[in-house]
């Protein structure tokens, strides 16, 4: 008798399905309101890119320099082109 295994597959993108508990903090939240508040949601989801998505998009593109400001390092723009670039439908 051979017995067949079940393959589930998933699409590559699928954020609903890999949300963390912590990006799904972030949906509702309100947006940081200056740079203060932004390092310090920046300090909780800088290693979630699903979390860190959520803050993003939460920010009004209007609003983004205000509460950014000089805090944009390399390091923190990689990590952020990388949280929407996995999010994004292409």
């Amino acid at each position: 008798m051979q017995q067949v295994e079940e393959v589930v597959t998933q699409p590559a993108h699928t954020p609903s399905a890999q949300r963390t508990e912590l990006a799904a903090s972030y949906v509702s939240k309100s947006a940081p309101k200056n740079s203060f508040e932004f390092e310090k949601d920046w300090k909780q989801v800088k290693d979630d890119s699903d979390a860190l998505y959520q803050l993003l998009k939460n920010i009004k593109a209007e609003k983004l320099s205000e509460v950014i400001q000089e805090s944009l390092s390399g390091d923190k723009l990689g990590k952020m082109v990388t949280a929407i670039s996995r999010h994004s439908v292409v």
